[in-house]
């Protein structure tokens, strides 16, 4: 039986790509940069750019929430069209859950520019042994693998017994469950935050890093899986073609709401303050997690920008800005991978421009560093550009999508490089 693909949306490839190249620029500014430990130990005075580069740290709430969002309007549209039943979606949640969770790992003890052995071992010649704090707290590929488990499973109840067509229904329990883990946040943190550290000084890791994926640090179950689940709303609503004034209203009322309320948040607590970003006061944990709600906003206002101005739009205005959108799509195919390998190669660059004299002291300004990142995600868009030819194979999504169809019986489109390149 021939089962029609899925339509393209191109707010996700934008979306995608841009947080991607952002990741890279921030990753570097705040790894990079030779006065960032003065910063974070409060030593060093702030000011508005960096400010703004702490607001966003890693593109986290963007990663979640267009995540929710792709995986609503991915397992409605299976469901919906036969394609795969929840079931086989739900397992194919779990595999992804378990690869993303144990590269997560890998990630801390090896690549990571906070713990990584190898990132250290290239970048100083010498073998750093990872604080078991890096081992256990949070991140935004451990959030992502525990997102896998959430959204599917959520889903999957919601849908089953053809229930995915009660779409008021679903959208009312999808944003009741979104909305209470997100009031719940300060509350869940303060309450437990403080708990994953006296477990790591008693020595019960295995116990701290448990709790401490759901309150501790900066990427926590609270509040990363309302994002997801919020997102989930917008993808099932595009996959069922409501009327564009819908979801441009359910865009623009979450984009703004929670945009407003992180930023009245944060001037009550006097702004941002880079050296709380690590500790867990009550007064911390409340500046991260209105730090957050604004994110979530701008993550949503992101949706609101790119809908309009890519796909509800004509088609002949549509493929008119859409030609130059391989570079940018090139990024989201292979985020994953850039995330886990991006601080390798920073590592490595960087041993090329200390040698070059024109070079001194590039690492001493934010300029600087923020032109390195720059040039980090060119070198990138080179080797995704040469990657597509070979439709990424042996790249982190490549090898999760192979586990997933042997494991779960479900088969991606993503590197059907033809249908992709028949609409651009």
């Amino acid at each position: 039986m021939y089962i029609e693909k899925m339509k393209r949306i191109y707010a996700f490839d934008f979306i995608r790509g841009i947080a991607v190249v952002l990741l890279i620029i921030l990753h570097t500014g705040l790894h990079e940069w030779t006065s960032s430990a003065a910063l974070e130990s409060g030593s060093q005075e702030s000011d508005p750019i960096i400010n703004i580069m702490v607001f966003f740290v890693t593109q986290a709430s963007v990663f979640h929430t267009i995540f929710g969002t792709v995986n609503g309007f991915m397992i409605y549209s299976r469901v919906s069209s036969g394609r795969n039943t929840p079931k086989q979606l739900f397992l194919a949640g779990i595999i992804m859950a378990i690869c993303l969770i144990f590269w997560n790992y890998l990630f801390r003890l090896l690549f990571s520019a906070d713990s990584g052995i190898l990132y250290f071992l290239i970048g100083t010649g010498e073998i750093h042994v990872p604080e078991p704090h890096w081992l256990i707290s949070s991140s935004t590929l451990l959030m992502v693998g525990l997102n896998s488990i959430t959204i599917p499973g959520v889903l999957a109840l919601l849908f089953m017994k053809n229930n995915h067509s009660k779409a008021r229904r679903n959208y009312w329990i999808l944003g009741a469950l979104g909305l209470l883990v997100l009031v719940l946040t300060p509350f869940m943190r303060d309450w437990f935050a403080r708990d994953v550290e006296t477990l790591m000084e008693q020595g019960k890791f295995i116990s701290a890093a448990f709790l401490g994926a759901v309150v501790f640090d900066n990427f926590p179950i609270f509040p990363y899986a309302g994002f997801a689940l919020m997102g989930s709303i917008l993808g099932i609503a595009l996959a069922r073609n409501e009327s564009r004034g819908k979801i441009l209203l359910y865009v623009g009322i979450q984009g703004v709401f929670w945009f407003v309320i992180g930023m009245i948040g944060l001037q009550t607590l006097g702004g941002i303050d880079p050296s709380t970003i690590d500790l867990n006061t009550t007064e911390a944990l409340l500046e991260d997690t209105y730090r957050q709600y604004g994110q979530l906003g701008i993550s949503f206002l992101y949706f609101l920008l790119a809908l309009c101005l890519f796909d509800y739009i004509s088609p002949t205005t549509q493929a008119r800005r859409t030609k130059y959108f391989p570079w940018l799509r090139r990024f989201g195919m292979i985020s994953a991978t850039v995330y886990v390998f991006e601080s390798l190669l920073a590592a490595t660059f960087r041993h090329l421009l200390n040698a070059i004299p024109w070079f001194g002291g590039w690492n001493e300004s934010m300029g600087g560093v923020i032109f390195y990142g720059l040039f980090l995600a060119c070198v990138w868009g080179l080797i995704t550009y040469f990657w597509e030819k070979i439709n990424y194979k042996f790249s982190l999504e490549w090898g999760l999508i192979q586990i997933i169809k042997i494991g779960s019986g479900k088969q991606s489109d993503k590197y059907d490089l033809t249908r992709l390149k028949s609409v651009e």
